[in-house]
């Protein structure tokens, strides 16, 4: 087997790095596994549905950023998606 250079073993390891970051935004992140930081909009799931919101840690606490839901339990978080590139734009 052939020995990496510096060079390559840190170019591995960004990419390694970047392809840990797709699948952690690809999927439901349990709140018992991690919170989201603190303020930061996410996705938030709460079993009979899902909307936009942030944890403060402050209050131990979600917040809707859109609207006022009944006091729920959030079991899960992930992050939004990136913001669409201007010229990705592609017809339906």
């Amino acid at each position: 087997m052939t020995k990496l250079t510096e060079k390559e073993r840190g170019r591995a390891e960004g990419a390694m790095a970047a392809l840990d970051l797709v699948g952690e935004r690809d999927r439901w992140i349990p709140v018992s596994e991690r919170l989201p930081k603190d303020n930061r909009a996410v996705l938030v799931y709460f079993g009979q549905g899902a909307w936009i919101g942030y944890y403060e840690k402050r209050d131990t606490s979600w917040h809707p950023i859109l609207a006022v839901p009944q006091k729920v339990i959030v079991t899960h978080w992930r992050p939004l998606p990136a913001s669409p590139i201007e010229n990705d734009v592609r017809p339906a």
